[in-house]
This record gives C-alpha cells, sequence and structure tokens, in this order.
C-alpha cells in the first residue's frame, strides 16, 4: 500500500488494513480503485501460484502446468 502513488487510494487502503476484518474492508475498498484492485488480483494470483510451487517443489511433487481459461473477473 506504502509504494501507491496514489495518496487517496493508499489512505483509504491503509486504514481499511487497521480495521477489524482488515481483509474484508481492503477488498471493499479495492472497488473505488478499479485499476489498481486489478493489479492487486494479479499480485495475489502470482504469489499464490509462487508459494505453491514452493510447496510442491519441497514436497517433491511434480508439476505440469497446463493452460487455463482466464476469468474476467480478477476476483476469482
Amino acid at each position: 500500500v506504502q509504494s501507491l502513488k496514489n495518496r487517496d487510494a493508499q489512505e483509504v487502503l491503509e486504514r481499511a488494513l487497521n480495521s477489524r476484518k482488515p481483509f474484508r474492508g481492503f477488498k471493499d475498498e479495492l472497488l473505488r480503485f478499479p485499476d489498481i484492485r486489478e493489479q492487486w488480483f494479479a499480485h495475489h494470483t502470482a504469489r499464490m501460484r509462487e508459494i505453491a510451487r514452493e510447496w510442491l517443489e519441497e514436497n517433491e511433487v511434480v508439476f505440469e502446468e497446463t493452460k487455463t481459461r482466464k476469468s474476467t473477473d480478477p476476483g476469482t
């Protein structure tokens, strides 16, 4: 959040992350910033894939990536 150039988005998202339900608030507030929302979900997806690949490698599980249909909703 701190690396965002949009100061309004930075402030709103920082406040959401410090709320009682941080992830829910963060996702809700992202709706106000569609470009940032798209970037977030691309980052989140890439990071989850990286974590999964690391786990597979550590557990000596062979993984073959296949092409999948790209969802039109970056939140799915």
